[in-house]
């Protein structure tokens, strides 16, 4: 789903702007704008520049370098009155009328005449009404300048009585004023009103037979004028107002009998269309102008407040208040602060620029312009929205305007009384202020809902009702619903039946005209009397009207949310068994329960409903008194918000839901504490906590620092402003205010990880396939944190372990928006018994000194011997192609056993020694095994080898120095089982003790796997357990690490796993369990040596034994 405040026409990359363009002196302060050039140089209307708007109007040209300049009246010659409807495309030609001014409409006037102006001739009135008999003005101009249409004097009878007929024109330079006549039927009547871009195509109103007081045309050079009718059978007038530049498209507006005006729109392919279908049946509006391809239009409305209100049409967004755009779309709101936007009657061309009337900050009326350039991007933002002096810091928001401008709640004002809550309406400009409590003692309201233009609100509060009781009047509270604007303030909602019955008003239409909420009702039957709640609307503040109940019910019912017109009321009520069932409510249909969401829940309600009222939200509680959000249309039912894996035995509940029912908000009880949080629910994103949301998503950590949020309770119509309550850093309750970017694209699974298993030492790969991949990242994740280099829409685990084992979920971002996938589960298997064995053991260590010797040890268990080969390698690695300077030159081997006493002292017993493989009495049989074996040949035979039959048992080999020219050095000691497969004997354990040193003097033991099969293997390196009984040993590494590499393409080394402080890792218990199992020594509990399990397949692995910091040295144990 894509969240989008508003679309744009291509931006010329100039910034949006706002600028009223003052008055003309003299007279009273007024001006209004009727039109723009399409090179955006030029706006045109008129001002009074004497007298008042009704006799001293003066046509203005207005421009950003020079400001309103009045362009007269003609000296009076026609009278002192004059206004420009119309400029050409440059700004060169400037059309309108002149005149005396005359009661009401222009058509009344006793002289009003059509001008062109230019600022070479002047004003120049058209030459062909100039008998003085004849009246009419100029509406609008083509592109050219060259054609001007508008309606003048048909005359009838002798003309001495005044009455007249007017006729629609079409002037142009070379052929002068030609008639255009009426539509069939009717009086001979019609006005042209605008004019295409080429000044072939006319549009206006005609009398005709279709609508009693007119209908719409469209006049074209081939095709004469055309009826475009009327919207429906109870319409008595249509009228165009505008054409496009291309002439492709008509706006205007039809009149019912009731005189209640709906902009409309014209095309040859979808005939005569409602700009929006969603108006409230009082709410009136009008089309003004078009944008040159028919994209867009603007023009005025006016809701059941009766306030005027300027609009922008976009076919993408329908209605859009033209403030709202400017301030939240255009970051204009320093510039339109204190600004109320009444009408707009003009578009540019390219839609880019508008130009309309409004009341400025000292409330007079002005002409003002706006350039719609690039549009602000929103920022992602989150604020505290703060609390009312006085009383305990406490707040929370209930809600938030459509437009997304005000919120209103709840503030603690005190009034002496720390615990009186006051209802509060916040903007960015004012702040939080307050709405007031009820006249008496008893101080406490609440603001519960508010229209769509943050005007009107309802809430509840305490009232002093006065009772006569005991033989004198007492004051009890009683609750009260109320309505509040600017204008009233607050304002009692009415309840005929009682004034001891207790009201509240709980949600509001959008237009402001239809409250809703509940009553106490007094219900009586055979059995008893009592007073319960009943769900209640008042209209246009009117009494209270009953809702009633289900039928057969136990009569108690809340309506607590309405559609945007009022036409749709959700809430709950009592079907017969005592449950509470959410209901949804319309004229025609009455209450109609809407179920519960899953079987046995016995109670359910609507909490909220979309405009359309085709989606409503609100919770559904189980028999375990457990509330769980759902999301109500008429095609899915009750479908749960979150997924019941996710819940448990936790709760969740929604509260509010966007225009189109794509973003739902709320709270919910996290799993792992029981505590309340907010919530936002996304069509394609699923159900996600909001702080994560704007941490994770969007980045505001720094704002979110010591933030709890406890509910969502609100968000504006396009799903971008979300309000609720929260805890701030100083744990006070407090409401806040979290905005979304205006445009969000939300990337797409196509297919979800699937869940896999796996054989420990195998190969897996998870995937996830999105609808695309450019400008999107990946990031993988094991049972919920981050795999450090998982990044790709594939994660491949080369060889399986153990601790791979687990949900496997990966986040899909497109810069600050994310999706996080549906869970995997990946298992690990164990391997069938296999027979691989470990080959060989090679050791690469610094050897020299006392402290410096390596020390492979084994172990051999089966019975028989197991034919070995030993070699201590280091004058070879000085030769070519190794290389390596730091070898040891003359390296000795010795293999024997270690007996240990009782009081750990222990003997190193002999059975075999060699210092150069040259004097070896079996060198022939050691190069013929080295070679069987693939191992590297010693070209320097100063190294020593050993090829040896033992039997089963514990064996150390020591590596030394001989001395001579380079006493210490790099060696490398290596074991080779050299025996067939299939061996009754085999090697169990292999470890290598040498000095673990920097850089090239870290221990390097590697190792190889072989035939076939996966082979398990325990893999240790170990200093601090050698520090103290029964080893002793002193100068250990203090905290060392282990990390294995294995073989990758072409002979490379991939690093494969690591471990450091084995006690901290997830598999320590495991780890511990297979040391005992094979016999391999404790290691101290929590303590820092490194320890890992693995089970790896076939081929050649390294350790590496380091120190963790990078900076310990001494002697350390694979």
């Amino acid at each position: 789903m894509a969240v989008v405040l508003f679309s744009l026409a291509e931006s010329r990359g100039e910034q949006a702007w706002f600028a009223g363009l003052g008055d003309l002196p003299g007279g009273d302060f007024y001006s209004s704008a009727f039109a723009v050039s399409a090179d955006h140089r030029c706006v045109v209307g008129f001002s009074v520049s004497h007298g008042t708007s009704e006799d001293g109007r003066e046509a203005f040209l207005w421009t950003r370098e020079g400001g309103m300049v009045g362009l007269g009246n003609l000296d009076g010659v026609y009278g002192a009155y004059s206004g420009a409807n119309d400029v050409s495309d440059d700004g060169r030609v400037v059309v309108g009328y002149v005149g005396n001014p005359g009661p009401g409409q222009l058509a009344n006037s006793a002289q009003i005449r059509p001008f062109r102006w230019t600022a070479e001739s002047g004003m120049v009135v058209l030459k062909d009404l100039l008998d003085g008999r004849e009246r009419g003005w100029a509406e609008a101009v083509s592109a050219n300048g060259n054609t001007i249409v508008g309606a003048k004097e048909n005359p009838s009878g002798d003309g001495a009585s005044g009455d007249f007929q007017l006729e629609s024109f079409r002037w142009a330079s070379l052929t002068g004023m030609i008639g255009l006549g009426d539509l069939p039927g009717g009086w001979v009547l019609s006005k042209g009103h605008d004019v295409s871009g080429d000044g072939t195509i006319v549009v206006g109103n005609s009398s005709s037979s279709a609508g009693q007081f007119g209908e719409m045309y469209r006049w074209s050079l081939p095709n004469g004028m055309q009826g475009l009718g009327l919207l429906n059978t109870d319409d008595v007038l249509s009228s165009a107002t505008a054409v496009s530049a291309d002439g492709r498209t008509v706006v205007g507006y039809v009149a019912d009998r009731d005189q209640v005006e709906k902009a409309v729109r014209w095309t040859a392919e979808d005939g005569l269309k409602p700009l929006w279908a969603s108006a409230g049946a009082g709410d009136s509006s009008v089309a003004y102008d078009v944008s040159g391809n028919g994209e867009r239009i603007v023009g005025g409305f006016r809701e059941g407040d009766g306030l005027n209100r300027a609009f922008l049409w976009d076919g993408d967004l329908e209605d859009l208040d033209l403030k709202g755009l400017l301030i939240n779309g255009y970051g204009l709101g320093d510039a339109l602060s204190g600004w109320e936007l009444e009408v707009v009657n003009a578009i540019s061309t390219d839609g880019m620029m508008v130009a309309g009337r409004g009341t400025n900050a000292s409330g007079l009326t002005e002409a003002f312009v706006a350039y719609l350039g690039d549009p602000v991007r929103e920022r992602p933002s989150f604020q505290g929205l703060g609390d009312l002096k006085g009383g305990v810091y406490e707040s929370g928001a209930s809600a938030i305007s459509a437009d997304g401008l005000t919120v209103v709640g709840y503030g603690n004002s005190g009034n002496g009384i720390d615990s009186a809550r006051e209802a509060f309406r916040w903007t960015a400009a004012e702040g939080m202020v307050g709405l007031g409590h009820f006249p008496g003692d008893f101080k406490r309201t609440e603001a519960t809902d508010i229209s769509a233009d943050g005007d009107v609100v309802v809430g509840f509060g305490l009232s002093s009702v006065e009772v006569s009781f005991g033989g004198g009047l007492q004051v009890f509270p009683v609750q009260r619903g109320f309505t509040w604007t600017s204008q009233t303030g607050l304002r009692v909602l009415r309840d005929d039946a009682s004034p001891l019955l207790e009201t509240a008003a709980m949600g509001v239409s959008e237009n402001g005209r239809v409250a809703v909420g509940f009553r106490e009702a007094l219900i009586s039957d055979i059995y008893f009397e009592s007073q319960d709640i009943e769900a209640t609307r008042w209209v246009d503040g009117g009494p209270a009207e009953g809702m009633g109940d289900f039928p057969e019910g136990f009569f108690s019912s809340l309506a607590r949310d309405v559609s945007a017109d009022g036409s749709v009321i959700v809430g709950a009520g009592s079907p017969l068994g005592f449950r509470q069932q959410a209901f949804r409510w319309t004229e025609a249909g009455g209450m109609v329960g809407l179920g519960y969401l899953n079987p046995g829940d016995r109670v359910s309600s609507g909490e909220a409903v979309t405009s359309d009222g085709s989606v409503v939200v609100g919770y559904s509680q189980d028999r375990t008194g457990l509330y769980r959000a759902y999301r109500w249309t008429e095609e899915t039912g009750m479908a749960p918000l979150r997924d019941p894996g996710d819940e448990g035995d936790t709760q969740s509940l929604a509260d509010d839901v966007s225009s189109d029912g794509g973003v739902v908000v709320g709270w919910y009880e996290k799993p792992d504490t029981y505590e309340p949080s907010g919530f936002v629910w996304f069509e394609q994103w699923g159900f996600r906590d909001l702080k994560e949301v704007l941490v994770e998503g969007f980045g505001l950590s720094e704002e979110l620092a010591g933030w709890t949020l406890e509910s969502a309770r609100s968000v504006s119509a396009d799903g971008t402003r979300i309000v609720g309550q929260g805890i701030n850093p100083d744990g006070q309750r407090e409401a806040f205010l979290a905005v979304l970017p205006s445009e969000v694209a939300f990337p797409v699974i196509l297919e979800q990880p699937q869940s896999e298993t796996v054989t420990l030492g195998g190969t897996v790969t998870l995937s996830a396939k999105t609808e695309r991949s450019e400008n999107l990242t990946f990031q993988w994740r094991l049972d919920g944190v981050d795999i450090p280099g998982a990044n790709g829409a594939d994660y491949t685990i080369p060889i399986a372990q153990r601790f791979h084992a687990g949900d496997y979920t990966v986040v899909v971002a497109d810069g600050p928006t994310w999706l996080i996938s549906e869970p995997a589960t990946l298992t690990a298997e164990p391997p069938p018994p296999s027979g691989s064995r470990l080959l060989n053991l090679s050791t690469r260590a610094l050897v020299g000194g006392v402290n410096k010797l390596v020390l492979p040890g084994f172990v051999i268990e089966g019975s028989g011997t197991k034919r070995l080969l030993l070699r201590a390698v280091g004058a070879t690695l000085r030769q070519p192609p190794f290389n390596m300077t730091s070898a040891l030159g003359d390296p000795w081997l010795m293999v024997g056993t270690n007996e240990i006493f009782e009081n750990n002292t222990g003997v190193f017993s002999s059975i075999e020694r060699n210092n150069d493989l040259e004097t070896s009495e079996n060198r022939e049989a050691i190069l013929e095994a080295s070679m069987a074996i693939g191992a590297f040949p010693l070209t320097d035979e100063r190294d020593g080898a050993i090829l040896i039959d033992l039997p089963s048992g514990l064996f150390t080999a020591w590596i030394s120095s001989e001395g001579g020219e380079h006493p210490g050095g790099v060696a490398i000691a290596e074991i080779y089982d050299v025996d067939e497969a299939g061996s009754e004997t085999v090697l169990t354990n292999i470890s290598t003790r040498g000095f673990v040193g920097l850089g090239s003097e870290v221990l390097i033991p590697g190792f190889v796997i072989a035939p076939e099969g996966s082979l398990t293997l325990l893999i240790r390196v170990v200093g601090p357990t050698m520090d103290g009984d029964p080893f002793n040993v002193s100068g250990v590494i203090s905290n060392p690490k282990l990390t294995v590499y294995g073989t990758g393409p072409n002979g490379t080394s991939i690093l494969l796993f690591s471990n450091d402080d084995w006690g901290d890792q997830v598999d320590a218990a495991y780890t511990e369990q297979i040391a005992a199992q094979v016999g391999a020594f404790a290691l101290k509990t929590g303590g820092r040596d490194a320890a890992i399990v693995l089970t790896l397949p076939p081929g050649a692995y390294t350790v590496v034994g380091s120190s963790a910091d990078g900076e310990g040295t001494g002697t350390g144990l694979v």
